[in-house]
């Protein structure tokens, strides 16, 4: 179940992938194996998600990448430094991130001690609207769960 509820995605670190990233690093590199994103502090308050895509040996392929964030006030999430975003190219072909559209990733609550928290946990969503910013009902859009940050 995501966090992500329609209409309050300015409560949640909301960032999307662009297909036009996933298409360039398909096309320019035959090698590549998978996307690692991570968090990196900007200032006291705020957070960004950066990362690469890598080929099978775990070299950089390309510059760096940085997610577009699509929430004005993000909530503090937990374990940031251990938190990481793993999209395996197996992954993609799967579920057909061939970059034809951009995607968008919402975090997910995690339950610890029967608290919920907001952790570095996303679930990576094909971008199914069809205006900028714009979100059908959660049963529209195909949704699958990126490798989690450590267990809880």
């Amino acid at each position: 179940m995501t966090s992500f509820s329609q209409g309050d995605k300015d409560s949640y670190c909301i960032v999307t992938l662009r297909g036009s990233t996933v298409k360039n690093i398909l096309n320019s590199y035959p090698s590549f194996k998978y996307f690692d994103f991570s968090f990196k502090q900007v200032n006291s308050k705020s957070y960004i998600l950066t990362g690469y895509a890598y080929d099978g040996n775990d070299n950089k392929l390309g510059g760096l990448i940085t997610l577009d964030s699509m929430a004005a006030k993000p909530r503090s999430l937990k374990n940031l430094s251990l938190g990481h975003l793993r999209l395996p190219l197996e992954t993609m072909i799967e579920r057909n991130v061939d970059g034809s559209e951009n995607y968008v990733l919402t975090p997910k609550k995690c339950k610890k001690d029967g608290e919920m928290l907001d952790y570095v946990s996303y679930r990576f969503s094909n971008r199914v609207a069809k205006e900028e910013n714009a979100f059908l009902s959660a049963k529209a859009v195909i949704e699958f769960d990126l490798n989690p940050s450590p267990p809880y």
